[in-house]
């Protein structure tokens, strides 16, 4: 951005074309049939438009949505990863994993134990999770009371000698009970406004036992099986970290930390209260294959394409097809699609193919999507000859009164590759 994205961009066109001279030498060399005069480029106005119609014919049948999904992102590059470059950054590392005490809203004596290896996501974690078929203890230690899943008593009680079981039960038991959060300040957030659902426990399938307490803590701002959990007992998204992974206003006294350094001032902040355990965890965590900083899982406000909408008729349409080798058919391809879930297509990058869709400045339910580049001329009023973000972010649409912006993200470069069978011959124009 200091750069200037349309310099920026101009920059990522050169490069593209950097070593055309060379990869043409190597593919003859090779021996790979290539018809270099009449190529195609993703970069290309022709192509851009057909993917453009692409998109919009999706949007007519009401298989776009807005939406979010929790995605590896980057803070030092604000921006989501795709699943290749989150590959490249897995290493060893040691991180702080906490037991936290939840004291019971009825009960402030006896706590809920519930293990993070985020301890930095603590503050914004709206309910706890628990698994309503696994035994839980309640265990009294000197004054205190403390519930934990009971094949994690060794791990739990490490350490420590004097203690009492005074009751086991199922974790159905637990579903309903409210407990205090780490900070009551967060329940004058809007998001929380009128939600009687926040600090509850809820029971759901994947509270496993192998490892933690046995209690999980449901934070669907920064987990993707946390999101589905979230989204199934109403309970609100609360980002209290931006994506550049500092700490904003929602936060406190934590407004503008890092989440790393802040995590250490959580845990200054309530030891001795909060806290059970504190011990180093290690396992493989992604870090940014550019900057070498851990990534984040986070809530990104994306678009979608609603593959769920479609995925019988592609199921019913792959039986029709003669497959060879004959196991693709049920077994890798079937299986993939048995298994498609809706698709995130935008990134919030700048140089690619600009998502065609242009949102009212007052409201952004009201959206326009263009389906070409006469659509786009029409409806500015402008001349169009390049569809890269840095030409058509600066026309606006003026309909009824209503003044039209263009959303910021681009599509994902796999949605451009995709619409190759269409683009290359600039279809259907």
């Amino acid at each position: 951005e200091k750069f200037g994205v349309a310099a920026f961009n101009e920059k990522c066109r050169e490069s593209v074309l950097k070593y055309t001279s060379e990869w043409e030498a190597t593919v003859e060399r090779m021996g790979r049939w290539v018809d270099f005069k009449n190529d195609y480029k993703t970069m290309d106005p022709d192509y851009m438009e057909s993917i453009w119609w692409v998109f919009s014919e999706l949007w007519k049948k009401d298989l776009i949505y807005r939406g979010h999904k929790v995605m590896w992102v980057s803070p030092s590059l604000v921006t989501p990863l795709s699943n290749f470059e989150v590959s490249l950054g897995y290493k060893d590392v040691k991180d702080n994993s906490v037991i936290w005490k939840f004291p019971l809203k009825d009960d402030a004596n006896t706590y809920l134990l519930a293990w993070t290896t985020t301890p930095w996501s603590t503050l914004s974690t709206m309910g706890l999770a628990v698994g309503a078929e696994h035994t839980y203890l309640k265990v009294r230690i000197g004054d205190e009371n403390y519930i934990f899943v009971k094949d994690r008593k060794d791990f739990v009680l490490k350490g420590i000698e004097d203690y009492e079981v005074i009751e086991e039960f199922k974790g159905e038991k637990l579903v309903g009970l409210e407990y205090l959060p780490l900070n009551d300040n967060y329940r004058d957030l809007p998001e929380l406004e009128a939600n009687d659902n926040v600090y509850k426990v809820y029971a759901t399938d994947y509270v496993e036992t192998q490892e933690g307490t046995g209690l999980v803590t449901i934070n669907g701002s920064y987990g993707e099986i946390d999101m589905e959990a979230a989204k199934a007992n109403s309970l609100p998204f609360v980002l209290d970290v931006d994506m550049n992974g500092h700490f904003n206003e929602k936060s406190g006294k934590y407004n503008g930390m890092y989440f790393k350094d802040a995590e250490k001032e959580l845990l200054k902040d309530f030891e001795g209260t909060r806290i059970f355990r504190v011990e180093k965890y290690k396992h493989n965590y992604p870090h940014c294959w550019r900057t070498d900083v851990p990534l984040m899982m986070y809530a990104t406000e994306s678009w979608f394409v609603n593959v769920e909408k479609i995925k019988e008729t592609m199921l019913e349409s792959n039986q029709e097809i003669h497959w060879t080798p004959g196991h693709i058919k049920d077994g890798r391809f079937g299986k993939w699609l048995e298994n498609a879930r809706d698709w995130c297509i935008s990134r919030n990058r700048f140089w690619g193919a600009p998502l065609p869709l242009w949102v009212n400045d007052e409201d952004k339910d009201d959206i326009i999507c263009i389906e070409s580049i006469k659509d786009l001329e029409t409806q500015s009023g402008e001349k169009v000859e390049d569809l890269h973000k840095h030409f058509v972010d600066n026309y606006k649409i003026v309909k009824d009164g209503k003044t039209y912006s263009r959303v910021p993200e681009v599509l994902d470069c796999w949605f451009e590759s995709g619409a190759m069978p269409y683009a290359q011959h600039h279809y259907p124009f």
